[in-house]
């Protein structure tokens, strides 16, 4: 089957969840025999780097890129609050990427169209004008949630205003697309019911796929780690109530305890924070090393949507996960077994505080995790899962 995959930014190198996904997708659909075609947006934030690429990706995906600007302007952004359109999702439009598109599924024959997240679908009127192939919308998230949790907690009026306003737009644009494309995958299955309750297309639960970590973390070392990019919103919101909040009190109670923070783009209100025991790493280009540093994955996430793609990888690399109730949400298993859950900032000490010196329960909870991980998202099993739906949806084949 040949199909064609629409990213809104190159999946190398996987600086976050979001390119992580679009990686294993590929993989999964070249795993089961599927010709691919990949194209992706190249912006500022996300510029596509074909060093960055393994030659053999390149080769076997065909990959197609075009640069993209969608920066925040002001004045675009304030006219956005007279008209009907998504701000969040027109700033991705390009005259050009649209010509390149329609270039690409007017030179062949594709059997499917996969939008590899709701940005890729400011491109799907011209893809049904000028293809028959089904198209497939892929959610990492549930988008206009993530605005809205960020207006609630937003103090400045003028912010909060503006972010409830994309948020609304958001939310329209977010429904509408669901039922126009012939079917809809969900990360998380909470987030695939909710699709469900919004459009009578068919839709599925495909989390994403990932390889086993090949080495264990080092269980010794009276530490823990987060890493994620840092220009995403409830990363960085996060990372600074941890900062904030829990290290100082978990420092008194466990002085030597360390702190190792990876990703890029680090804000300065989290580069100016110098306390004991916190190493600020910046980008890490190995994540398998990173990985090995410590026997704790700390995730204090308070917003964004969608399963959170960097504690399943930490997962399947054996590391104890402790988060919050909003960063488990779409986790399978059971938590106090294969992860534990912090309610608030007291939570976080009291458990980090017995956790990280107890050699034996952070392996235990690590091997938990891992065996966890590799059971719901182990590549192979993810792939089978893409090869039945991609099916159902072009040739009504049974999924089984």
């Amino acid at each position: 089957m040949r199909i064609l995959q629409i990213c809104s930014k190159p999946p190398y190198p996987a600086v976050d969840g979001g390119c992580v996904t679009s990686i294993s997708l590929a993989n999964s659909l070249l795993g089961n025999g599927h010709s691919l075609k990949l194209f992706c947006l190249s912006t500022f934030k996300h510029p596509y780097l074909p060093e960055q690429f393994p030659p053999q990706f390149l080769t076997e995906t065909d990959l197609e890129c075009v640069p993209v600007e969608i920066e925040v302007k002001i004045f675009p952004a304030l006219l956005s609050l007279f008209d009907s359109g998504s701000y969040n999702v027109d700033r991705f439009f390009s005259p050009l990427a649209d010509q390149t598109l329609i270039r690409i599924i007017t030179e062949e024959n594709f059997d499917c169209i996969i939008l590899d997240g709701l940005y890729s679908s400011v491109y799907l009127q011209g893809l049904q004008y000028y293809s028959k192939a089904k198209i497939i919308l892929r959610q990492h998230n549930i988008e206009f949630m993530v605005w809205k949790t960020l207006a609630e907690k937003e103090k400045n009026p003028v912010k909060k205003y503006f972010f409830q306003h994309l948020s609304q737009k958001l939310e329209k644009y977010e429904h509408s697309i669901l039922k126009e494309v012939d079917a809809v995958i969900g990360i998380s299955k909470e987030e695939t019911d909710v699709f469900h309750s919004l459009t009578e297309k068919p839709c599925y639960w495909i989390p994403t796929g990932m390889k086993t970590g090949k080495h264990l973390p080092n269980y010794n070392q009276v530490a823990c780690q987060f890493v994620g990019s840092m220009d995403w919103t409830p990363n960085s919101e996060g990372v600074l109530w941890f900062l904030n909040e829990i290290w100082p009190l978990l420092l008194a109670k466990l002085p030597q305890a360390q702190f190792f923070l990876a990703g890029r783009s680090m804000p300065s209100a989290i580069q100016n924070i110098d306390l004991p025991g916190f190493e600020k790493l910046g980008y890490v280009e190995n994540l398998d090393e990173f990985w090995r540093k410590s026997g704790v994955l700390v995730a204090p996430l308070l917003s964004g949507g969608g399963l959170k793609i960097k504690i399943i990888e930490a997962m399947m690399h054996g590391l104890a996960v402790v988060t919050t109730p909003h960063g488990a949400e779409g986790l399978p298993g059971l938590p106090g077994k294969d992860y534990l859950v912090a309610e608030n900032a007291k939570d976080f000490v009291e458990i980090l505080s017995r956790l990280l010196p107890d050699v034996t329960q952070k392996e235990t909870l690590g091997k938990n995790a891992r065996c966890l991980a590799q059971q719901h998202f182990g590549e192979k099993e993810i792939g089978d899962k893409w090869n039945r739906v991609v099916l159902e949806t072009c040739y009504n084949t049974p999924t089984g």
